[in-house]
């Protein structure tokens, strides 16, 4: 192909054109979008749920706690507690009915902001250093929680109304996410925590490891994700995305990416249920012993 014959590429931030002494323009690949290299590092807008940097024509809108929302994903995303009850009430039916996983008693599925979610996921705690703390949580103890019971938007940005409310129950008193991301978004920190909230109730004496216990919530995430259907292709390149970092996660690729793909592993080969069994018992996905035939006898060296 000649060189005059190729589509030019603009960045879609600022508008330069890629050429040789510009070479450096990339391709989201769930967007479309292209961006200099350079967008990266140069504290330029970007959406808090699809990730897209803001682009020349395209305003975003400010949350409210410092987060930005791109126009798409803020058509699509669940603002309050209230608007959030139907997708909780789907997903306990999910446990329930899909995944046979029965829940000891409800636990309240709060939206807070930012400060709010950090809070409850220190819980007196100081932050630490390059520890990502996730867009979710579980509330262990009766607390007062300021969960956000209204939004309105105002031009550019985004008028919150919050309200304290006080948890109780045992061994689990709420799951906190954080607001205003789009429904799919929500459903995959919900399923993740949910899945917390399931093994805080029942009360295994073994201790976990983190990469057990975050694989198969990362697990069940995915689960959720295969049932989840939309005719609107904005949301379908979410869950693409969703499923995406969930089997590829980079960050903290130890816990979260090595510990998703032992648990399905584990799932693939012995069922959710008997996996679970055995994780009560020893706090791994080490497989169980192989059965030996009545009347062998086993010898070791």
């Amino acid at each position: 192909m000649a060189e005059g014959s190729r589509r030019e590429k603009f960045c879609d931030v600022c508008g330069k054109p890629e050429n040789r002494s510009h070479p450096m323009i990339c391709t989201n690949r769930f967007w479309g979008s292209t961006y200099c290299q350079e967008h990266k590092h140069d504290n330029t807008a970007s959406c808090c749920s699809c990730q897209r940097f803001q682009g020349r024509r395209v305003k975003y809108v400010d949350v409210g706690d410092g987060r930005k929302l791109c126009p798409d994903c803020l058509s699509a995303s669940i603002m309050d507690t209230r608007k959030c009850e139907p997708l909780a009430r789907g997903m306990y039916e999910f446990f329930n009915n899909t995944l046979n996983l029965k829940f000891e008693t409800y636990v309240p599925v709060l939206l807070v902001d930012k400060e709010e979610l950090l809070r409850c996921v220190l819980h007196g705690r100081r932050p630490q250093p390059n520890r990502r703390h996730g867009l979710g949580t579980i509330a262990a103890v009766p607390q007062n929680i300021t969960t956000v019971v209204k939004c309105a938007q105002r031009g550019d940005e985004i008028e919150v109304v919050k309200e304290v409310v006080h948890v109780t129950g045992r061994k689990v008193t709420a799951i906190v996410i954080i607001y205003g991301l789009p429904m799919v978004t929500t459903g995959v920190i919900m399923a993740h925590e949910m899945m917390h909230a399931w093994i805080r109730q029942q009360g295994w004496f073994v201790r976990l490891e983190r990469k057990v216990e975050e694989g198969m919530c990362q697990l069940i995430s995915r689960m959720w994700l295969e049932g989840f259907a939309s005719d609107d292709q904005f949301t379908k390149s979410l869950r693409e995305m969703s499923i995406f970092y969930i089997e590829n996660d980079g960050h903290g690729k130890e816990i979260y990416g090595d510990g998703f793909r032992e648990a399905k592993q584990a799932v693939d080969k012995y069922g959710l249920k008997t996996t679970l069994k055995h994780i009560a018992k020893t706090g791994s996905f080490n497989p169980p012993p192989a059965r030996v035939p009545a009347g062998c006898f086993c010898f070791q060296a």
